[in-house]
């Protein structure tokens, strides 16, 4: 019996991470989904545990409780761990703040840092040599944010950012 929990669980927690993928749901209604899959598996266990009122709906409605339960979870993990990036205004001016995630690129002319703004969003810096930069710094700066564009390189192939 252990295991059948076991793997109604798991196929719960990962169908209800699917159904997300294609699916937006808002966060009430996963907090609804979560209270009502509670409740109802609160009402079977207390109808199951009395000795005159035991039939095939007790098991059944736990098991679909169950169910309900860990989809629920699985929607709510997707939901937390899909946080929306910020978009930032292109071709403005603007003041930002972050850590130097990579070595420090130095060129002929000027020098690029990869910046992590937050833990989903990076972006290349490009400034002169005015002040020394290192690996892990955390940087206060200002500039205008241009979206870079596609190019070929030497060998011919097309070279995306995105």
């Amino acid at each position: 019996m252990q295991d059948k929990i076991f793997y109604l669980s798991t196929f719960g927690f990962v169908f209800g991470i699917l159904f997300r993928t294609f699916v937006f749901v808002n966060l009430y209604l996963i907090m609804l989904i979560l209270l009502i899959s509670f409740f109802i598996m609160i009402f079977f266990l207390i109808i199951s545990s009395k000795p005159r009122i035991v039939g095939v709906w007790n098991k059944w409605g736990i098991i679909f409780s169950i169910f309900l339960l860990f989809f629920s979870f699985g929607i709510l993990r997707f939901y937390s761990y899909n946080k929306i990036i910020p978009i930032l205004p292109i071709d403005q001016e603007v003041k930002l703040s972050g850590k130097i995630i990579n070595e420090i690129d130095i060129r002929e002319n000027n020098q690029k840092l990869v910046v992590d703004l937050n833990s989903k969003l990076k972006i290349l810096i490009t400034t002169d040599f005015s002040k020394d930069f290192e690996y892990g710094d955390e940087i206060n700066f200002s500039g205008k944010l241009i979206k870079p564009e596609n190019f070929t390189n030497d060998q011919g192939k097309l070279f995306s950012f995105l």
